[in-house]
């Protein structure tokens, strides 16, 4: 065969025929011992796994036989040491391994080629042609053990060669044998994450269970560093690559930017705006308010657990869906703009307001860290304040505690409360006679109406052991300065209104102009805005249809704001030609609520638990549902088991830094410049946050926090400000109600 055959067939290959056969035939050997490798390696793993899973259940059997007749804080002990060591093996065995069913499943001996690599070449005499074509090395190199010279070939310089691929170099002067031509393959598209090349149109499109996306098919997205290189590749790569941004960092929307930061391997610009640099795992807010766990325990940093995601500090203020730009402020009141190609509305939720007088002045609500910490040194003060009151009236109104809302975090407040005060009351004890009452009102008939009856009878039942003075069918009329007017007539004195009776979603939504459902915007099953295909809303912002009761949408929960952000990162992926749809459907797995202690409530899996059964599946659910903070979360639970708790107020909030009110619950409050003239009033260069939090407004400009609401009878609390030389005119007075 001359070159100029070779010239009309550019496309083609010469490869040596018997060089070929034995090739391929060593080939198939390597893949039917790597078949038998796979097999051995997962049943040794699938060994390991129920080894593992055998000695949990039988240590968790035995630390709980050993504590069934403890006292609650012994239960709690061993219950929190069997909960860590077993929830972090099952968590170890349940994970699959990095890269299972690709190369790093396999064991490699020392000089042997990984799964897909090309295998190695038989001993043959030297000067004889090996399966690549190369002549075998004479005795000197062989002896040595100098390794062929190869070249890698970066892009598809060659006809048939996949980018990438090693082969070797032929030494000039080889005359080769008899030469057949063979076509090139067909060409090699972009595939999946930790996935090998394969030819275009093999493989299911699916993504296998597991941690590798290894059958994934991936369709290149604009200007995306997942292209195959071609001559036109510098031409593409002059477009940008498509913005996504994401407002909110709640449990929609830190699940969105998670599974997004996997899935489009720096393909497209992900951006997340959010008021704060963290994730709160709202469920252990109460343990938080209790002091069991610090506040960082509950907190999941953003940028260290999110990859690939651009984080911008500040608060969505308005939405331009015709120009495609969201407008927001940051926290030192400076404002920005920010393109986007795909929007995701994951603004959450704030507190719900009722039409109550007095509410939105005397209480405050338990949606943030920081009206946590806020209730947290109240509760300490009020307790130590109690202890050196002189006047019985006056020592009971500060030992009384209102909670309005029985449902998850109305109730665990509740329990968690009484559980503090009475620990604090051991060190400082009250009046002769008297102990922390804690209140908890609703208009529904029993406590957790969401829950079935009979968790609702066992969380009724525990709460009233405690000492919690449980009220259905009553609520607050009115809100007043020293106590709460109860709709039964009753005046109840009291400082302290903890306000748990709901949520209801961003007033972001409200200025959007689409269609709403009670305050949510309404989305499609694949979570999209109609009429806005770029638009994705999920979480408690979203009113998604429940495909499993038709005509009704999935209640603001956090299960259910959690799995809508993965379908949705998997909506925005197919949106750009990789994979396909999905529509959102759940079933509910089960509920569990903390009752503190030992006790808890939960119906894991439909099936009813009271007592310290409930307790030892609750910690281990909220570890095992954690992002992050595992390990520290279990050490603080140890801590609590062994040692007393630390009552002690910082002061780092104010009341008047978290009102019922605010727009945005992760953030206090702070004092504005225009305070008036005086020291340190040119100090402060912080801005209120946003007044868009009033029901029916929208989006509104940034305004200045307004003073603290004081009755003209109130006495001098001037003794509850915090100690200093200096006092600064721009900060109101704590009024410490």
């Amino acid at each position: 065969m001359d070159r100029s055959d070779q010239c009309e067939h550019p496309d083609r290959q010469l490869v040596d025929e018997p060089a070929q056969v034995a090739r391929e035939t060593i080939r198939d050997e390597l893949r039917r011992q790597t078949r038998v490798q796979r097999r051995t390696v997962a049943l040794y793993a699938a060994a390991g796994a129920v080894a593992l899973y055998a000695g949990a259940a039988l240590a968790l059997a035995a630390g709980l036989a050993l504590a069934a007749g403890m006292p609650d804080r012994a239960a709690a002990l061993i219950t929190a040491v069997i909960l860590g060591i077993a929830a972090h093996l099952l968590r170890g065995a349940a994970r699959p391994a990095h890269g299972t069913g690709g190369d790093a499943a396999l064991p490699r001996r020392e000089g042997a080629p990984g799964v897909g690599a090309h295998p190695p070449e038989p001993p043959t005499a030297p000067g004889v042609p090996t399966a690549t074509g190369v002549p075998a090395a004479g005795p000197a190199r062989a002896a040595s053990g100098a390794p062929r010279r190869e070249r890698r070939v970066r892009g598809p310089a060659s006809p048939g060669v996949t980018r990438g691929e090693v082969t070797p170099r032929v030494p000039a002067g080889l005359a080769p044998g008899r030469l057949v031509r063979r076509s090139a393959g067909p060409p090699v598209r972009p595939y999946g994450i930790g996935s090998r090349a394969r030819p275009s149109g093999t493989g299911s499109g699916r993504r296998p269970s597991g941690g590798a996306a290894t059958g994934r098919v991936w369709a290149p997205w604009p200007g995306g560093r997942g292209e195959p290189r071609t001559r036109h590749t510098r031409r593409r790569r002059t477009v940008s690559r498509p913005r996504i941004v994401i407002v909110g960092a709640g449990f929609a929307g830190y699940r969105t930017a998670r599974v997004l930061s996997r899935l489009a391997r720096d393909r497209a610009d992900v951006t997340l705006l959010n008021p704060t640099d963290y994730f709160l795992y709202l469920p252990l807010l109460p343990q938080v308010a209790a002091g069991i766990l610090e506040p960082r325990r509950v907190t999941v940093s953003l940028t260290d657990t999110l990859p690939r995601v651009r984080l911008v500090l500040g608060e969505a203020d308005g939405i331009d869906l015709d120009g495609r730009m969201v407008h927001y402020s940051d926290p030192e009141g400076g404002g920005g703009t920010l393109g986007y190609d795909r929007l995701v509305l994951a603004a959450g939720s704030v507190n719900k307001l009722l039409p109550i007088p007095g509410i939105a002045e005397r209480a405050h609500g338990f949606r943030g860290l920081p009206e946590a910490l806020y209730l947290r040194d109240h509760v300490t003060r009020q307790v130590e304040l109690a202890a050196a009151e002189g006047n019985p009236a006056g020592c009971a109104a500060r030992c009384t505690f209102v909670v309005v809302g029985a449902g998850y975090t109305g109730t665990e407040v509740a329990a968690h409360g009484q559980m503090f005060t009475d620990a604090q009351v051991r060190k400082h004890p009250l009046r002769q006679g008297m102990r922390p009452r804690w209140i908890l009102l609703d208009v529904a008939p029993r406590v957790l109406p969401e829950l079935d009856e009979r968790l609702s009878r066992t969380a009724d039942r525990v709460l009233r052991q405690r000492g919690v003075d449980v009220r259905m069918g009553t609520s607050v009329k009115e809100a007043v300065h020293g106590g709460v007017l109860l709709t039964d007539g009753q005046f109840v004195e009291s400082r302290t209104l903890v306000w748990c009776v709901g949520v209801r979603p961003d007033p972001l939504v409200e200025s959007l102009g689409q269609p709403l459902e009670r305050g949510r915007l309404l989305v499609d099953p694949h979570l999209q805005v109609p009429g806005r295909p770029e638009v994705f809303a999920c979480g408690d912002a979203a009113a998604v249809p429940d495909l499993e009761r038709p005509g009704q949408y999935t209640p603001m929960t956090a299960q259910h704001a959690w799995r809508q952000g993965k379908v949705c990162a998997y909506n925005i992926a197919a949106s750009f030609g990789d994979g396909e749809r999905r529509a959102y459907r759940h079933r509910d797995l089960g509920f569990v609520v903390d009752l503190g202690g030992a006790k808890a409530a939960a119906n894991p899996l439909g099936v009813p638990l009271s007592g310290l059964a409930a307790g030892a599946v609750t910690r281990g659910y909220h570890l095992a549902a954690m992002p992050g903070n595992r390990v520290r979360v279990a050490a603080d639970w140890l801590l609590d088991a062994v040692l007393p708790r630390q009552a002690v107020q910082l002061g780092l909030v104010r009341s008047w830094s978290v009102p019922l009110d605010a727009a945005a619950p992760e953030l206090p409050r702070t004092p504005t410049a225009a305070a008036g003239p005086g020291p340190g009033a040119a100090d402060t260069g912080a801005t209120a946050l946003s007044a868009r939090n009033q029901p029916g407004s929208g989006a509104a400009p940034q305004q200045a926090a307004p003073e603290p609401v004081r009755s003209p009878s109130a006495p001098d609390e001037s003794h509850h400000l915090s100690p200093g030389p200096v006092k600064r005119n721009d900060i109101p007075a704590e009024g410490d109600r």
